[in-house]
């Protein structure tokens, strides 16, 4: 949207994610600012606002679910950064992978069907190294989940969530 700022960073907030409780709709039904296979919208589901994202892994799939979106801060030198969602599975049991690009670190948490908040700490490469945009992915593995409250803020640990 026209809201955009470059690399899709919101300056001067706590929370640099931009859209992080899905709430803005350019193209009703899908959050900007983020994008992968099965990325909807859920009214009335959410743990914020009226929005949540809802990733489902059909049981035919090659390859797992992912999400992914657009949100780089810019540094000169690599920084403490912390990335953090509230996630739930539709049964427990669900599975997630989220991969920090840079470091090519990687971390498997499964879910249970009672809203949790999950935090992943890494450090952000400086802006002239990155070969895109994506700092941190997530891959649905298996079954339905819900996503809410993204953060990614500067530091070693989340602290709450700021929309």
């Amino acid at each position: 949207p026209e809201t955009a700022w470059a690399n899709n960073v919101r300056p001067g907030k706590k929370n640099v994610f931009p859209n992080p409780s899905f709430e803005e709709t350019t193209v009703p039904g899908l959050p900007d600012y983020y994008h992968g296979a099965f990325v909807l919208a859920a009214p009335g589901q959410a743990r914020f606002g009226e929005n949540a994202i809802v990733l489902t892994r059909r049981a035919d799939a090659l390859a797992p679910t992912p999400l992914n979106w657009s949100c780089a801060p810019q540094h000169d030198q690599p920084a403490p950064y912390v990335l953090s969602f509230w996630a739930k599975g539709a049964q427990g049991g669900e599975k997630l992978l989220v991969r920090h690009k840079a470091s090519q670190t990687q971390t498997t948490i499964v879910l249970t069907d009672a809203w949790r908040r999950w935090e992943f700490p890494a450090l952000v490469i400086p802006t002239r190294q990155k070969p895109d945009r994506d700092d941190f992915l997530v891959y649905l593995m298996n079954g339905t989940v819900w996503l809410d409250g993204m953060q990614l803020e500067a530091g070693y640990q989340a602290t709450e969530f700021a929309d």
